[in-house]
């Protein structure tokens, strides 16, 4: 007899010897039993251990669907890398520290550009002076060296004189001018300086915190590609494609786990109907969410 009795749930049959084994309501593929103790075509089982039927069906309970979703997991884990690597905090901080240095270039520059224009007026202006003071001195050699006597040579002299100096001091008043205005901007411009050291240390400091954040970021992204491909190897080629075709389609979540009546997936609760089909389904097959078609572990 059964041990519990249940002709629908356990038959006997004559092929190995006189115990009870599974009948059709409990194993999942009949015909391709990954049991040879429960199957009634012992001769289609490839290996009691293996997750392959002789038929190229997946599976031994559990473990085809266990591997696609540790897959899943692998690959949420090298996404969220990416993502990480992707938008690193010192990135930002970086963009930060070279937009103050910029900001800082962009005024300097003018500020440049206009000083520049201040001393280039000065220099013209301190040349007028040396000119006019070098014909101050001629007009006085003239007016003072003997060689002019007549009186009205001497007084057009005299009025030379007077009228060169009117123009030095002119001269002097705008020099002086651009003196003034050349102050404050050699002030700010020289705070600009010391600024722009400053932004340009911090542009230094950011870059290299980027670029260890970059080094560990990638070997974490590289240990967890690794883990990936182990993992890959341990999905079916059916399996793996429509998964990989399910996560280009689905966000990158291609299969989840059904946890009570949840696909743990989308997170919505299963209609009653389609959740008891689910569950009397073998558990090897290949069972989508109805809800939003990924693959579920059950």
């Amino acid at each position: 007899m059964c041990p519990d009795g249940d002709a629908d749930v356990f038959e006997q049959t004559h092929d190995h010897d006189d115990r009870c084994f599974p009948g059709p309501h409990s194993c999942p593929d009949p015909h391709g039993c990954t049991d040879p103790h429960g199957c009634t075509d012992p001769d289609r089982c490839t290996d009691p251990d293996s997750a392959t039927h002789s038929d190229g069906r997946t599976g031994r309970r559990g473990v085809t669907f266990d591997a696609v979703i540790h897959l899943q997991e692998c690959d949420t884990l090298v996404d969220q890398l990416r993502h990480r690597l992707e938008h690193l905090p010192g990135k930002a901080e970086l963009a930060a520290a070279v937009a103050a240095e910029a900001a800082v270039v962009a005024e300097l520059g003018p500020l440049s550009v206009e000083r520049a224009a201040v001393a280039a007026e000065q220099r013209r202006l301190e040349h007028e002076v040396t000119t006019v003071e070098a014909k101050i001195e001629h007009v006085k050699d003239q007016l003072y060296g003997g060689a002019v006597v007549a009186p009205k040579e001497l007084e057009a002299l005299q009025h030379e004189l007077g009228t060169l100096h009117d123009r030095q001091v002119a001269f002097e008043d705008d020099v002086l001018v651009q003196m003034e205005a050349a102050e404050p901007l050699d002030a700010r411009i020289a705070a600009l300086g010391e600024a722009l050291e400053e932004r340009r240390g911090e542009v230094s400091v950011a870059e290299a915190e980027l670029e260890v954040a970059v080094t560990a970021a990638t070997a974490m992204l590289s240990d967890a590609t690794g883990d990936r491909e182990l993992a890959a190897v341990n999905v079916p080629e059916e399996l793996m494609a429509a998964y990989e075709g399910l996560r280009r389609r689905l966000g990158g979540v291609g299969a989840a786990r059904l946890e009570g009546s949840r696909c743990l997936g989308c997170h919505l609760e299963i209609p009653a109907a389609e959740l008891a089909a689910i569950r009397k389904a073998p558990p090897d097959e290949l069972v989508l969410c109805p809800e939003c078609g990924r693959i579920l572990a059950r």
